[in-house]
């Protein structure tokens, strides 16, 4: 990864909430301490760096979400890159969450992955959730585009004419873990 790496997006020690709790919270256990305990994260573990480099660096989908005038969530599917610390995303001009990340810049963004069922009957997953703000502009010649789309569609990959807007969302928070 260039630049900053994504363990130094984190705001406070307990901006990430990426530790395993052994037991329930004590009565002297911080706010923000017994917001990241919860009876799911017994069953998970923090990503180690090659695990979250090997995620950013993948194909996979992330979903962008905003939220509109009335507080409503919406999800986006979208494709992105990770560069110097912040996301990148781009999309088609006049998209509505375009308008909804312009109108409120707090979003969420999930990259993850699924893997096959096992005997014991489950789907070990790997996740990055950010909480972040993010910014909508011109995306100058397409050039953003144009790396997301190698990215993920290989080097040939032709140029999309159709004019588009870049999205940048730089992390606040970020939680990379793994069920086990």
């Amino acid at each position: 990864m260039r630049g900053r790496s994504w363990r130094t997006r984190k705001a406070t020690s307990s901006a990430f909430c990426n530790r395993r709790p052994t037991t329930r919270p004590s009565p002297s256990t911080t706010t923000s301490e017994s917001r990241c305990w919860t009876k799911e994260a017994s069953a998970m573990r923090r990503l180690n760096e090659l695990e979250v480099a090997q995620l950013l660096r993948s194909d996979t989908v992330a979903r962008l979400a905003t939220v509109d005038g009335d507080g409503f969530p919406h999800v986006t599917p979208i494709w992105f890159l990770w560069d110097n610390g912040r996301f990148l995303l781009t999309s088609y001009a006049g998209r509505p969450h375009l308008r909804r990340a312009a109108e409120n810049s707090r979003v969420g963004l999930v990259i993850d992955v699924e893997q096959p069922l096992r005997a014991d009957g489950e789907r070990p997953n790997k996740q990055i959730r950010v909480i972040g703000d993010a910014t909508v502009a011109e995306d100058p010649e397409g050039l953003w585009t144009a790396r997301i789309r190698t990215k993920y569609l290989g080097p040939d990959t032709p140029a999309v004419p159709a004019e588009r807007r870049l999205i940048t969302v730089v992390p606040r928070r970020i939680v990379a873990i793994a069920s086990v």
